[in-house]
């Protein structure tokens, strides 16, 4: 589900949604049209009933989701307060902007990082690397580019 109050942004997903066609299969069988054309790359990202249903009954809930993961995240950032090999980035952000879904981490220069994995994991807390550097990614590696990232590289494993 995709919302946003930006109407070129939403023709432009609502045109995506249904293999880049022009116009849905409703559309024609309504008669409001009679054919369509590819106009681009897409997908078949439409909602069917029951997922739709669950998708605006969560919608309703959005509210109390987004107040108890903040609730966490203040209590994450309590416990790691005291822990100097650990610093915790996007700090300050305005809670518009934020929705709390993981809470990322990173380590001081020199903590073994595998081993605070395994410990992690030990506790029965999941943790994995986030956001790593699309340049070791598999299309990336067919695609070799003259255009290299070595610093990006580096601290991506």
């Amino acid at each position: 589900m995709v919302t946003t109050d930006d109407d070129q942004a939403a023709a432009e997903v609502r045109l995506r949604r249904s293999h880049g066609m022009t116009a849905s299969t409703l559309d024609r069988h309504q008669g409001r049209a009679s054919a369509y054309d590819v106009v681009t790359e897409g997908y078949n990202y439409r909602l069917d009933e029951i997922r739709a249903a669950l998708a605006l009954a969560q919608l309703g809930r959005l509210a109390g989701f987004l107040d108890e993961r903040k609730r966490v995240y203040q209590e994450y950032l309590r416990a790691l307060s005291d822990v100097p090999e650990v610093a915790v980035p996007f700090q300050g952000r305005s809670d518009e902007e934020v929705g709390y879904h993981i809470f990322p981490v990173l380590l001081r220069r020199g903590v073994n990082r595998a081993a605070v994995i395994a410990a992690m994991k030990e506790r029965g807390i999941q943790v994995s690397v986030h956001y790593r550097p699309s340049t070791g990614s598999a299309p990336s590696r067919v695609r070799r580019s003259a255009c290299r990232g070595p610093r990006t590289s580096r601290r991506g494993n």
